[in-house]
């Protein structure tokens, strides 16, 4: 057997792999893209929010990014993983009814508009930044123990992870 072929239960194990993350990844794109459209109704005459948006997603990830790796780096990979999986789910479905208030309930451009639109922003960056954490653990610790030192294996898994990834951008 060559590096490259693999048992009929490493098969299996890398077609769940890729599954989840396709499923993972399209969840969290369509999410990217949802915010954008939900942005750009509230407010069809500027893009300016959905600017906005964009520079306070990237900032959560610039700033929080490397505490977040710290973190993961400590507790273990599985309670990593269940807590930011967590986490991004259900920070995606609070900004989603936030999303939907804001859009059934149209608000004069007052503090109660700006509130929920900043917690919009917060919650939307912090669920990225909770995605971003996922990917840390999934591909790169959890695809490198189960290459198990097979460069091939590893070379080959991670090009189809990230191939999946830019599939699900596009």
């Amino acid at each position: 057997m060559t590096e490259i072929e693999t048992t009929g239960s490493e098969f299996h194990l890398r077609r769940w792999l890729y599954t989840s993350q396709f499923v993972a990844m399209w969840g969290q794109r369509a999410w990217q893209f949802s915010i954008v459209i939900f942005l750009t109704i509230l407010r069809p005459n500027t893009l300016f929010y959905v600017s906005l948006y964009g520079v306070i997603d990237n900032l959560f990830v610039l700033l929080f990014g490397p505490s977040l790796g710290m973190w993961i780096d400590k507790v273990s990979r599985l309670t990593a993983f269940r807590i930011v999986l967590a986490l991004q789910e259900t920070l995606v479905f609070i900004s989603s009814f936030i999303s939907l208030v804001l859009i059934v309930q149209p608000f004069d451009d007052g503090p109660l508009f700006y509130s929920l639109l900043t917690l919009l922003y917060i919650l939307s960056a912090s669920s990225s930044l909770a995605c971003r954490g996922s990917v840390i653990v999934v591909e790169k610790d959890w695809v490198v123990v189960l290459a198990k030192k097979r460069t091939d294996w590893l070379a080959e898994t991670n090009r189809v992870m990230k191939m999946i990834d830019l599939f699900c951008k596009f």
